[in-house]
């Protein structure tokens, strides 16, 4: 389209035109809402991502809207999660992301995330809604967690 770029229906709005004749992005993107980092759809991209087929790329989260879906890609590429495959718009907004595949440490995460307990009770302990964490102290408690589970998990396996 003329602001975006996009390989889809003519975007005119950079003409003064009626909304109506924008490109599906432009119709889609929330307007005055900021963006946040929701940790579940983190977790769902990089488990979908560890468990599809070798040589498939995904495109998309079911009941994820496609714009939420592209912008925690671009912020797990940023944390070094997945190589993923973006096309720009305009600013600095991404329209559009094909994850590739997981890194070591995406790998890492996704093996670590991948228990629902485990998930539920770091939600519990180190998600709570209102409490400012990083992704760094989310990493090292569930490396924590994993660690202290070990001599139980060994244990079972006898």
């Amino acid at each position: 389209c003329g602001r975006c770029y996009a390989w889809v229906t003519p975007c005119l709005d950079w003409a003064g035109l009626p909304s109506g004749l924008r490109c599906w992005f432009h119709n889609q993107r929330p307007k005055g809402k900021p963006m946040k980092r929701d940790m579940d759809i983190v977790r769902r991209i990089a488990l979908a991502t560890a468990d599809m087929p070798y040589g498939q790329a995904l495109n998309g989260i079911e009941g994820v809207a496609p714009e939420v879906f592209v912008t925690h890609v671009v912020w797990m590429q940023e944390a070094g999660l997945v190589e993923a495959a973006t096309m720009a718009g305009s600013g600095s907004l991404a329209m559009y992301a094909n994850v590739n595949r997981l890194t070591w440490d995406g790998c890492e995460f996704a093996d670590a995330i991948r228990s629902d307990t485990l998930w539920a009770k770091a939600k519990e302990h180190v998600l709570v809604p209102g409490i400012s964490f990083t992704f760094d102290v989310l990493k090292d408690w569930l490396k924590t967690e994993i660690a202290q589970g070990l001599p139980t998990l060994r244990k079972l396996g006898q």
